[in-house]
């Protein structure tokens, strides 16, 4: 099954707390999006039963996810990116990303 990220639904639009991730998701070429959470049921589910965020990024994490922040330390260690400015992504949004 290959990962996606959906944006939409036909329930009501995401509670607030998700408007700031989806917009940086959304910005993300596609296959940065698909790295970042595979939108399996379980997931989708939780996103329509509006369960906390906390809970939504534990059950990615199970289903492998990577976080912002291990990427970005991934991209230093390769040389394509700075500690810096991991720090400064990751941490301008609370670590949560």
């Amino acid at each position: 099954m290959t990962p996606s990220v959906s944006t939409s639904c036909n329930k009501d639009p995401l509670p607030q707390e998700f408007a700031e991730l989806r917009k940086q998701v959304e910005q993300l070429p596609r296959p940065q999006r698909e790295k970042l959470v595979a939108l399996t049921d379980r997931i989708k589910e939780m996103i329509l039963d509006r369960k906390p965020a906390s809970e939504l990024r534990k059950e990615a994490i199970a289903g492998g996810m990577t976080s912002l922040r291990e990427a970005g330390i991934e991209k230093v260690l390769h040389g394509e990116t700075t500690l810096k400015e991991v720090n400064r992504v990751t941490f301008s949004h609370g670590g949560a990303v």
